[in-house]
């Protein structure tokens, strides 16, 4: 009689809704995600005067990496830190001991006297791609463990942020504020896809074409949050990986440096040198402290490193990357469409 009972009432409860399934997802996902962030205080200590000393702190995000107490957040704001305060997800709060970052990408290690954390699951970066899900889990303006849903609306960007060049970038159509730097991307199975890194804020150049707004006493101002168009921007989790994993190896990130940058060889001059389709990479410019001073010029084309033909830009800087230790490898190029041999010196990036 009660499991009959208890049937009918079952049977009388309205299915739920696609959104509230929606809803239970995306939540579900944030508390599988909050168990990995943690909040990251960064304090900056100035002389301004003698005997007088003055102490600023900064709020941040950082993602649990390793169960024994390595933590992955945003390298820019702790590079120069005078402390690193740690706040666990269970509210332990820890000093931090920096253990290396790497400029190019952003990516800092830090390591708590901790164990038994709760790692961040990374995803396979084949399942990430343009459209999904994007659920970021920081701490925006201080506030624990807020959430923020999104998509990833583009990959493989390049942006310029801090006066640097970064590569690779994920882009989000998801609202990330001061405090979130170094926050949880998740995907909707709550895997880690990307590691919050910063907001840009373009500006309306083609100000005319939004004359009409004024007709209704508005301007594109009140349209826009501060001005512009904001866009978040993520290091993908595989870079994150890639880069945590030899800073815990080495104790700082090490890859092959030669000192040179290339750029894509144009359709005119693959034809006039007969380089196949897909091809050859043009040096575009030198550092004369580097190796590849003494074997390569500008306007050289290199059509193979190490026996393998040099097919994107993207390939040869995952080629650099992997690169761990100092070695000697044969380049083929051309120059003034004759082909020549050389030996190259892959060194460890100064």
């Amino acid at each position: 009689m009660t499991a009959l009972l208890l049937l009918l009432a079952l049977q009388g409860q309205p299915e739920p809704s696609a959104l509230e399934k929606i809803e239970r997802e995306v939540a579900a996902v944030a508390d599988r995600a909050r168990k990995s962030v943690v909040g990251v205080t960064v304090s900056f200590a100035a002389e301004v005067q003698p005997r007088e000393r003055i102490v600023e702190s900064i709020r941040l995000s950082g993602v649990i990496y390793s169960a024994d107490g390595h933590i992955v957040c945003d390298g820019s704001a702790v590079e120069r830190a005078s402390e690193i305060r740690v706040t666990l997800p269970d509210g332990r709060e820890m000093r931090a001991r920096l253990v290396g970052v790497d400029r190019r990408s952003s990516v800092a290690v830090l390591k708590v006297d901790a164990d038994k954390l709760a790692p961040a699951e990374f995803a396979d970066s084949k399942d990430v791609r343009q459209g999904i899900y994007a659920i970021v889990v920081g701490n925006s303006l201080g506030m624990k463990a807020t959430v923020d849903v999104g998509f990833v609306s583009g990959l493989g960007r390049s942006i310029q942020s801090g006066g640097r060049r970064y590569h690779d970038m994920m882009q989000l159509a998801a609202s990330v504020s001061p405090g979130d730097c170094g926050g949880f991307v998740a995907s909707s199975r709550g895997q880690f896809i990307a590691l919050v890194h910063s907001a840009y804020q373009g500006e309306i150049h083609d100000i005319q074409s939004l004359g009409v707004l004024k007709l209704f006493g508005k301007d594109y101002t009140d349209l826009m949050s501060g001005g512009g168009m904001t866009m978040s921007f993520a290091t993908p989790a595989s870079t994150v990986k890639f880069v945590a994993d030899r800073i815990v190896k080495h104790g700082r990130m090490k890859r092959g440096w030669v000192g040179l940058t290339v750029k894509p060889l144009d359709e005119a001059t693959r034809e006039q040198l007969g380089v196949p389709a897909g091809e050859g990479a043009e040096v575009w410019s030198v550092d004369t402290e580097g190796p590849a001073f003494k074997v390569l010029k500008r306007r050289d084309v290199i059509l193979s490193i190490d026996g393998k033909p040099l097919k994107d830009l993207r390939g040869f800087r995952a080629w650099l990357q992997e690169q761990e230790e100092p070695r000697t490898v044969r380049v083929v190029f051309l120059r003034a469409g004759q082909t020549r041999e050389a030996d190259l010196q892959v060194v460890v990036e100064p």
